[in-house]
């Protein structure tokens, strides 16, 4: 349970007051496996009295709902129990320790307050993203490609405010950072694409925030190639991150993304995009056509 303090307490938890951070934490959501690291700190110290009694007392709690807090069970125990898997992260984002902690009474709440206003000042992002993305109008595109540049340049203007760096909040990483993480990800690998946009060498700050981020342990798990399981549900084809973007946003960049969920409605089944694969037959039946009109021009033929 979650106790008016705000700390996250087994029932008939036993911790020692004089062992609790002053701020702790409140998770709504509890992930958590093995520590990545021998680390020990008070947060550290609340998670693991939290898994006290577990079969492994180096696990620490994986979920917290509606009060209860779940642990990690081996998949043979839940199927003897007649219960079905859990579906859990690997492991949480570094420690839980007071440093990574935004503190809410430091006298004004003034990295709390930086937080939500960045959040606001960046709150644009994913809209112009989206509208570079599906317009139609090359003319708009370039509209769109200014505003996008602009905002970026304020992001990297934004990430200089601090010098304990590298996040918007100077050492801390906030929800802001988490906010504008997806979007730039996109802009990197969707954009520069199908749509020629690239974060120019210029926005130095924005870059490297960028790859601080893309080597945090979580953002690592969430970026990561897709899971098997992934693969037996979805219907893309691609496996690594990147690739997999990519087809995930082919239909919005073509503006063919009724003719892709018409499809998939239709004929789709997991691991195929029936979607690109009715693309290639597409432009295979054109490139004969031309091929019927004239072989002896057509290189492909003069090859065969």
């Amino acid at each position: 349970m979650v106790n008016n303090n705000n700390i996250i307490w087994n029932n008939g938890g036993d911790a020692d007051d004089h062992e609790l951070p002053l701020h702790p934490k409140l998770f709504s959501v509890v992930h958590a496996c093995k520590p990545l690291i021998n680390h020990e700190d008070a947060g550290m110290r609340i998670l693991k009295k939290l898994s006290k009694g577990s079969a492994n007392n180096t696990e620490i709690p994986v979920l917290l709902h509606e009060n209860n807090i779940l642990r990690e069970t081996s998949e043979l125990e839940r199927k003897r129990n007649g219960l079905p898997g859990l579906l859990l992260p690997r492991f949480i984002d570094e420690s839980i320790g007071a440093k990574h902690i935004l503190s809410g009474s430091d006298g004004t709440g003034v990295t709390s307050y930086n937080m939500n206003l960045f959040i606001q000042r960046h709150a644009t992002l994913p809209n112009l993203f989206n509208s570079l993305l599906i317009s139609p109008s090359p003319t708009h595109r370039i509209e769109l490609s200014t505003k996008l540049l602009a905002l970026l340049k304020v992001i990297n203007s934004d990430l200089q405010l601090f010098s304990s760096g590298p996040y918007l909040c100077g050492d801390q990483f906030t929800l802001a950072d988490i906010y504008i993480f997806p979007v730039i990800e996109r802009i990197v690998v969707v954009l520069s694409t199908y749509r020629n946009f690239w974060i120019p060498p210029s926005l130095s700050h924005l870059i490297h925030w960028y790859k601080v981020m893309c080597e945090r342990p979580a953002i690592r798990v969430a970026t990561a190639d897709r899971t098997e399981e992934s693969m037996r549900t979805y219907c893309y084809e691609k496996e690594s991150r990147n690739e997999y973007l990519l087809e995930v946003y082919e239909c919005y960049a073509l503006h063919e993304e009724e003719q892709f969920q018409q499809l998939n409605d239709d004929v789709g089944r997991a691991g195929v995009n029936v979607y690109r694969e009715l693309s290639e037959d597409v432009e295979d039946r054109e490139r004969m056509a031309i091929c019927e009109r004239g072989k002896s021009s057509c290189e492909q033929c003069v090859i065969s």
